[in-house]
């Protein structure tokens, strides 16, 4: 064997072996990125109930949002009242939900109400109305009432998942 070949050989190895370091290397930082983008998408919801006066009016809406950056997709919703779960006669449930919630006040009505199916997906920054409750006479909020002890007897609990079915849960009872 020559010398030229022997220098061949050498350099050929040394190919080899930084082509598999660099590989190495490739795929380290692949997973890197990959863990990176399932944080950055990840989901993250809320729930929020939100006070409007307007003269003798007081509407209060019940929402959930999604203050995550990527999209939450729903697999199942569970509504609460008083710890024990409500269970509707209809596909939805909200209006009875509510109803139930804040029977016996006086002047009191349900503006629109709307419902998450399973499957449904909640794009990053959206704000979905549950529902909304309309108090159309100020005596009815006086904090003295057993009105903000109602809204704290509500609960719920939102399954779902990310965009890499990463399985997460809202619930507001803890």
């Amino acid at each position: 064997m020559t010398t030229f070949e022997i220098v061949n050989i050498v350099i050929a190895l040394c190919v080899f072996v930084l082509t598999i370091q660099q590989g190495i290397e490739n795929r380290k930082q692949a997973k890197e990125t990959q863990r990176y983008r399932r944080l950055s998408y990840k989901p993250r919801l809320c729930s929020r109930i939100q006070g409007i006066r307007n003269k003798d009016v007081h509407t209060f809406t019940y929402s959930v949002s999604n203050n995550g950056l990527g999209p939450a997709i729903i697999k199942n919703i569970q509504l609460f009242l008083d710890g024990k779960e409500f269970r509707a006669r209809t596909n939805e449930p909200m209006p009875e939900f509510l109803k139930e919630a804040f029977k016996g006040n006086k002047n009191i009505s349900f503006g629109r109400t709307g419902w998450l199916t399973e499957r449904t997906a909640l794009s990053s920054k959206e704000n979905h109305l549950l529902g909304e409750i309309i108090f159309n006479n100020r005596e009815e909020l006086n904090p003295n009432t057993n009105l903000p002890r109602t809204f704290d007897r509500l609960d719920i609990r939102i399954e779902h998942l990310s965009i890499y079915e990463e399985f997460d849960v809202l619930d507001t009872r803890n």
